[in-house]
């Protein structure tokens, strides 16, 4: 449901000048649908960025895809029939947005930004396939994009000419099983085509692509149109893989699908994904045996479950209860930082990340994992030297790769000193612990090279929740910043534009009532938003800082509409404050005031703007509240928000009764606790207690008290008035009435 709907519209004071007015002067319009769903059952369907330019595409179930860029940027496209986005990709070589809808037809936008003038997205071809999509690939280095069939084939698209190119590369894993046949191997029974589940570029030899089929990689020579090298792990017997010593066919040879593949930004070796929830690495120059095959069980620097361990087996057997099975590897994402380039192929290689979806046991936890890993340092041979391993490969290097995949040992841990499997595993961070994830998606700060995993400086992820009788769920996206740091367990958040916020918010986050005020003093706006304007996003807010990727094009106010307004008379219309209350306890502003969409050039402030820093976060005053009561924190809600402009104070009424008053502070000014009489001690609470030093340095609402619930009696009514006193009436036919001065 659109938030509009939700509003109490209604603005502050008595207008007495009804008569007065001009009616033509006053066009009545919207402005800005705050929710832009078309049903609450939408849901996102893909995600893409395009760090270099600063864009941001959300494709949903009904058909729509969400552009967003700088701060007053938001743009809607409609895929053509009204179809949904299967798979988004841009390529950031000539600023197109690509999309697979479900009826496996393509569609290319123009999404060149051009300075200070106002263009429009524009749709230039939609194509469609004969055969069957399943998923496409865009390179910053190419020109030309892939596009994966369910038979096993990829097809080159040119993306400048828009016309389907005849290279094409066969399915090679076919051609793989023929050569084992001559061989008298027969690999499977099974005569359906495997197909692509993914192709990634090499991120140091454009002439490269590593083809994830089902059942292994294949790493393909595009020049020369040939494969170089065939990857495929084989569990041998006794071994356990990712699904451990339960597996029934644990004494046979086993070959688990790979589902994803990610590329160490050195190149010189990759992590593939498989569906038993393992996750092997290989050297790109030798496909006869994994460097390591891993899972996320702890130490995950210590186990390697391709070899068999009799020692675990017999473990195994004296457990009475079985090991629950491991989610599939979803997702992977090997990142690379800024301080981790070189000039030659060989050298050093800082420190890197892995993000991983999937892999956990229900003991494990679930959400998205990053495990930290160290330079890698790959020592230089001889030419001569003839100590070479079966698959070509110098000892020395083969050694220098496995080191690397020992999570980073911190920097405090001596890396000559033996270190203990509870500091080693102290590079993992795990977010979203106890949701399930759907998807994530790398923000990179500005490169989109490395499959646009290099240098993360945020992460949005998508899960879901289920709402009503658990027949429906509802989207949930949320972005973090990216853990800068190996350990960390949690990561701040980022904020979303302001539609994504109200569309795909938490069950806790929803929005649960609005109201709008009309400010009757230029004065007193003025103080609310001077902080904004003196510091901007400055990140102190429970919402955190907006996504700072998002930097693309711009927007202009349309002067020459039929409902174009007046700018002579707009930009004396009052302010406008916007006031919600969500669920898990904030009040938040955002100023929708007219004069932000009157400017002759490009705008520069998002409409609706949030107010950050004047959030009101509830859950602190609560926890001096109910540290003396037996209520439940948890079953809390705000029933109405009380906002007096005169004298920019703000009451919130709970659900359990409590009445919080807020005083807006500039900053450094001095404040003082509120003097409550020895008589109303029991009623009245001063909430001084839960000011910090950073509140008392912002302009920011500042606790003043509380008055407690009263058991017997619910608020009925509330009010503030502009010179300091606050009443609040309860079903019990009881008034009270605080000075608060």
């Amino acid at each position: 449901m659109e938030l509009l709907h939700r509003l109490k519209n209604y603005d502050a004071g008595i207008d007495l000048s009804m008569t007065l007015r001009d009616t033509s002067d006053y066009k009545h319009g919207v402005l800005k649908k705050l929710s832009s769903q078309e049903s609450e059952s939408s849901e996102v369907t893909a995600m893409a960025v395009e760090p270099a330019a600063g864009i941001l595409a959300i494709g949903s179930s009904d058909g729509r895809l969400r552009l967003f860029g700088a701060p007053p940027v938001a743009c809607t496209l409609h895929v053509p029939q009204g179809r949904n986005a299967k798979h988004l990709a841009f390529s950031a070589s000539i600023r197109k947005l690509i999309c697979l809808d479900t009826s496996n037809a393509i569609h290319i936008w123009n999404v060149d930004p051009q300075e200070d003038v106002p263009t429009y997205p524009k749709l230039i071809k939609t194509y469609p396939m004969r055969n069957s999509v399943t998923g496409i690939v865009t390179s910053p280095s190419h020109s030309q994009m892939f596009i994966l069939t369910e038979t096993g084939e990829i097809i080159a698209y040119d993306l400048d000419r828009h016309w389907l190119t005849s290279y094409t590369v066969p399915n090679m894993w076919l051609k793989h099983e023929e050569k084992l046949k001559l061989s008298g191997i027969t690999p499977r029974n099974d005569t359906t085509p495997p197909t692509v589940m993914d192709v990634v570029i090499h991120p140091r030899d454009m002439n490269k692509l590593f083809i994830v089929y089902e059942l292994g990689v294949v790493l393909w020579d595009i020049a020369q149109r040939a494969s170089i090298r065939v990857y495929e792990l084989i569990l041998h017997p006794g071994a356990p893989g990712g699904g451990s010593y339960s597996e029934e066919e644990l004494f046979s040879e086993r070959r688990p699908a790979t589902t994803c593949l990610s590329i160490h930004p050195s190149g010189h070796f990759f992590a593939v994904g498989h569906i038993d929830g393992c996750i092997s690495f290989w050297a790109v120059e030798d496909d006869d045996r994994p460097l390591a095959v891993r899972t996320l069980k702890d130490p995950f620097s210590l186990l390697d479950v391709h070899v068999p361990d009799p020692l675990a087996l017999t473990e195994f057997e004296g457990a009475k209860t079985p090991i629950p099975a491991r989610e599939p590897i979803f997702k992977l994402a090997w990142s690379g930082f800024k301080n981790s380039s070189s000039d030659s192929g060989f050298g050093e290689f800082h420190e890197t990340a892995l993000t991983i979806l999937g892999g956990t046991s229900p003991s494990e936890g679930k959400g998205v994992t990053i495990l930290r890993f160290p330079a890698l340092v790959v020592p230089e041979t001889q030419s001569g030297s003839s100590s070479q391993t079966e698959g070509g490969m110098e000892p020395s290097i083969r050694q220098a790769l496995k080191n690397t995949l020992f999570l980073s040992r911190g920097p405090d841990i001596d890396p000559e000193c033996d270190t203990p499997p509870d500091k080693l595993e102290a590079a993992r961070t795990r977010l979203l612990e106890n949701e399930v994830v759907e998807d994530f998606l790398l923000l990179p700060s500005k490169s989109p090279h490395i499959s646009g995993s290099f240098d993360p400086i945020g992460i949005l992820c998508l899960s879901s929740s289920t709402t009503g009788a658990g027949t429906s769920h509802k989207d949930i996206l949320r972005a973090f910043e990216y853990p800068s740091a190996p350990g960390t367990m949690t990561s701040p958040r980022l904020r979303l534009p302001a539609s994504l916020l109200f569309d795909f918010s938490t069950p806790e986050d929803v929005t649960l009532g609005a109201q709008v005020h009309k400010i009757n003093s230029r004065e007193q706006f003025g103080q609310l938003i001077q902080y904004w304007v003196n510091y901007g996003d400055n990140g102190q807010s429970i919402l955190g800082k907006r996504l700072p990727t998002l930097s693309a094009g711009g927007a202009w106010t349309n002067f020459s509409g039929e409902n174009a307004p007046s700018t002579k008379l707009s930009k004396f219309d009052y302010h406008r404050l916007l006031i919600t209350h969500h669920g898990d306890l904030t009040v938040r502003f955002y100023d929708i005031s007219p004069q932000l969409l009157l400017s002759n050039s490009a705008l520069k402030f998002e409409y609706p703007q949030i107010l950050p820093h004047l959030t009101i976060e509830l859950r602190r005053a609560l926890q001096l509240l109910h540290s003396k009561t037996t209520s439940s924190q948890e079953s809390i809600q705000v029933h109405s928000v009380i906002f007096a402009q005169s004298s920019l104070e703000v009451a919130v009424v709970l659900s359990s009764g409590e009445v919080l008053i807020y005083k807006f502070k500039e900053g450094g000014s001095p404040t003082q606790a509120y003097d409550i009489p020895a008589v109303d001690n029991t009623r009245i609470v001063s909430l001084d207690p839960v000011l910090t030093a950073a509140d008392r340095r912002m302009d920011v609402f500042h606790p003043l008290c509380a008055i407690r619930g009263d058991i017997a009696a619910a608020v009925t009514s509330c009010a503030l008035s502009g010179v300091g006193f606050l009443a609040v009436a309860y079903d019990s036919d009881s008034l009270i009435i605080v000075d608060l001065r």
